[in-house]
């Protein structure tokens, strides 16, 4: 009896009605992220339009020796070539343009925004991004939508691709159904928030994305069987590469898997014939640029000045194989995010994601152990062997020259950690996602599994303009007079240097740990004219010793409003966080607010009354408290529901100390207190004095000493539960003196705190005995 047939695999073509939809989806997330993110606020965007401005208005390539309109003059002109018959018509002067492009001098000030992330804004914006927009908005917008075009055109070849794979049957696993994987690696590429920013902005590397990905898709079409394989399609295919190369120089990767496709699906007598017409076609189209490059500057990729233009970011030294692991997380995650100018998605988003990562490779693995599974050790050579013939071979060969070439260029340059630049191999990153992910479930739910997380990977980017962008950006809402008034209704009401009228400022807490940061707002606003001068605000914590414990500068509103865009008459409610050093001591420390000019002497606005500085308020540094040694004699007396007597030490003082400038004295009186409030309720109280009294026999005062607790610096209101407070007076303990009583008063009313036994009874006339003498 003969074995039965193996079922068939059935092939299931990706819908028509799926890709339209997911291109859709695509183009309308583009827009909304073109429409939110500010012009040029994306990695190098100004340097690009500039390109493309100077091909609209000069009609000629420039000199990379004389003609820099930015940086970026060094790229190969295809991308921009595209740009300026589009951005042709819009009717915008020189002026506009730098106006638009004109940087932001608080970004580049490392005293406010050191890590670059402490400001959003790199660039200078003004009213003619707003709606109806300028015509140079209109160009730069528009520009940015061919960006989208070209991602729409990544995304078909993402489609073709896998379709490919699943048509030939490819072995991506075991022998099973895998219709639903062009459907999921499609929407994995368009719903990456990452691959949507490249998208929605003026960069290179979305058309080096569009022409690489378009090569690999040509290199998959080519047939397998060396017999069929022509000259002219590897003409074709030589003349794409030459279309990438023409976007970006680091499309000369994709030579990796178009020599392993000669390799392997040219038969080797046809080698030389096919070679010759794959370099015809890639120097029809390309070889016209590497001419005018040696011609004019010696080699074919104008590698001098390609140096030259990227000078500033050489890196010395260059990165160890050690640095290049750190920095691994960074660049995982910037895959997906890091968007604009470092701007980054809440960590819960990156948890998510890596999450998800993890789950498909975790299929990848399992997909890789049923193939092994399946063969045998005689035909697992074989096999191998058939993997290297694949087309998926031919994806993961342009990948790995990607890689490399990236690599490389992080290695000797700064600011390059970003995936940004791997984007242009994202097809294979695709399809091995959605084949792990599918391979988690059965058969019969992938289809809904590829629906589901499309959808979801689709919220995500849809979500990703108001939860990254937006806020980044987002300027403060004014308030109304009564507004203020509700807000605040206690203000200090003060106009400083004629030009900001500070209403209020308040902390938002009365305890922080050291290394935490103190929370502060300030309601204010410029006068009744434009302040030409971008302030900076400083806060400062200074401990109770008069140590600085916290000090940073601002530009207002989190960086992103500046006081020379506040609006006349405009008053708006803005906070900071001050971090307190973490080894900062435990006790009371007191916010200060300056305004300072952002000049090199950064000298203090007066704030009023010739004061440069504004007490907003204080707050206790929870430091764990200092250890002491205990008290000579335990005791315990309550004072109000403040203050608690744990213990007195009588010390006496040796011969050579007891001579002082005011008194003599000959004994060190230590008192322990606590306090009697929970640490959340420190700062709620009054400011109270301690007195020591000394009677005699006859119940006559000897001496007395009224006077704050620690010298005021560590005042009673801050006074808690986990406290070991330690207050020392000099006594002179003479033979009349009989005993010795303490207290607490309000220093206003001059009224004593009630003196209770801990049962609660009260000690007479509100003070407590600490000490009498012996036989009395």
């Amino acid at each position: 009896m003969s074995p039965p047939a193996p079922h068939p695999i059935p092939t299931i073509h990706l819908p028509v009605r799926w890709l339209w939809l997911i291109c859709s989806a695509f183009v309308a997330l583009c827009l909304l992220n073109n429409i939110v993110l500010p012009l040029f606020e994306a990695s190098d965007e100004a340097a690009h339009f500039s390109y493309a401005n100077f091909l609209a208005r000069e009609r000629r390539l420039p000199d990379l020796r004389t003609d820099l309109p930015s940086h970026e003059v060094f790229q190969p002109v295809l991308y921009y070539a595209l740009l300026a018959p589009v951005i042709t018509p819009f009717r915008y002067s020189q002026a506009d343009l730098e106006m638009v492009s004109a940087l932001n001098p608080d970004w580049f000030d490392t005293e406010v925004n050191p890590d670059f992330t402490s400001i959003a804004n790199m660039q200078l914006h003004t009213a003619m991004e707003r709606w109806p927009w300028a015509p140079v908005a209109w160009a730069i917008h528009v520009a940015r939508a061919v960006s989208t075009v070209l991602g729409v055109g990544v995304l078909l070849c993402v489609a073709w691709i896998a379709q490919m794979l699943v048509d030939k049957r490819a072995r991506l696993g075991s022998p099973i159904y895998w219709g639903a994987m062009p459907i999921l690696a499609t929407a994995v590429v368009a719903f990456n928030p990452k691959f949507i920013h490249i998208s929605s902005v003026v960069s290179n590397d979305i058309a080096v994305t569009f022409m690489a990905t378009l090569a690999c898709a040509w290199m998959l079409r080519l047939s397998p069987n060396p017999a069929r394989s022509t000259g002219a399609s590897f003409a074709v295919l030589g003349g794409l590469i030459g279309l990438a190369m023409l976007c970006k120089i680091q499309a000369v990767g994709l030579l990796a898997p178009a020599l392993l496709v000669l390799l392997t699906r040219v038969r080797p007598t046809r080698w030389p014939v096919t070679g010759l017409m794959f370099v015809l076609g890639f120097l029809l189209v390309a070889g016209w640029w590497l001419v005018l490059n040696t011609v004019q500057y010696g080699d074919p990729l104008a590698w001098v000045q390609v140096q030259r233009a990227n000078a500033s970011l050489v890196r010395y030294p260059v990165l160890s194989i050690i640095d290049m692991a750190q920095r691994i997380p960074r660049l995982l995650t910037s895959y997906w995010g890091v968007l604009g100018i470092e701007k980054y998605f809440p960590p819960w988003v990156d948890v998510v994601m890596i999450v998800a990562l993890v789950l498909a490779i975790t299929g990848l693995v399992r997909v890789v152990g049923h193939q092994i599974a399946a063969a045998s050790r005689i035909n697992l050579v074989l096999q191998l062997s058939e993997a290297l013939h694949s087309d998926f071979a031919i994806l993961l060969a342009w990948h790995a020259a990607l890689l490399i070439l990236f690599l490389s260029w992080m290695r000797t340059h700064v600011a390059t950690e970003n995936s940004r630049l791997l984007l242009p191999g994202a097809v294979s990153v695709a399809i091995l996602v959605a084949v792990g992910w599918l391979s988690l479930v059965p058969i019969r739910w992938r289809v809904s599994m590829a629906a589901s997380a499309s959808i979801a990977l689709f919220a995500l980017s849809a979500t990703t303009p108001f939860m990254v962008l937006q806020p980044a950006f987002a300027t403060p809402k004014p308030l109304t007079d009564a507004e203020l008034r509700q807000q605040a209704p206690a203000g200090v009401d003060l106009r400083i240097n004629q030009e900001i009228h500070l209403w209020h400022a308040e902390l938002n807490q009365r305890l922080v740990t050291p290394g935490a940061n103190v929370a502060a707002r300030l309601y204010w606003g410029a006068l009744d004219k434009p302040i030409p001068t971008s302030y900076r605000v400083l806060l400062e914590a200074i401990g109770f010793n008069g140590e600085v414990i916290g000090r940073k500068r601002f530009i207002p509103y989190n960086g992103r409003h500046p006081t020379t865009n506040w609006a006349p008459g405009q008053m708006f409610a803005d906070d900071y966080l001050l971090p307190i050093d973490a080894n900062a001591p435990r006790g009371p420390a007191t916010i200060n607010l300056s305004i300072m000019r952002p000049d090199a002497a950064a000298s203090l606005l007066t704030l009023g009354s010739g004061a440069q500085k504004l007490v907003i308020g204080s707050v206790k540094v929870d430091a764990p408290a200092p250890i002491t040694a205990p008290p000579a004699n335990v005791m315990d007396a309550r004072f109000g529901s403040l203050i608690r007597l744990t213990g007195i030490t009588l010390n006496p003082l040796p011969t050579n100390e007891i001579t002082r400038t005011t008194k003599l004295v000959n004994t060190s009186l230590s008192l322990y207190f606590s306090g009697l409030v929970p640490p959340g309720a420190a700062g709620t109280g009054r400011d109270e004095v301690l007195f020591v009294h000394l009677f005699d026999k006859a119940g006559n005062l000897l001496s007395q000493e009224d006077d704050s607790p620690l010298g005021d610096k560590f005042s009673t209101r801050w006074w808690d539960t986990s406290d070991a407070m330690v207050e020392t007076r000099a006594v002179n303990l003479t033979d009349d003196v009989a005993r010795i009583v303490i207290g607490f008063y309000d220093p206003a009313s001059k009224v004593r705190l009630p003196a209770a036994h801990p049962d609660g009874s009260r000690w007479p006339d509100d003070v407590v005995e600490i000490w009498r003498r012996p036989g009395l």
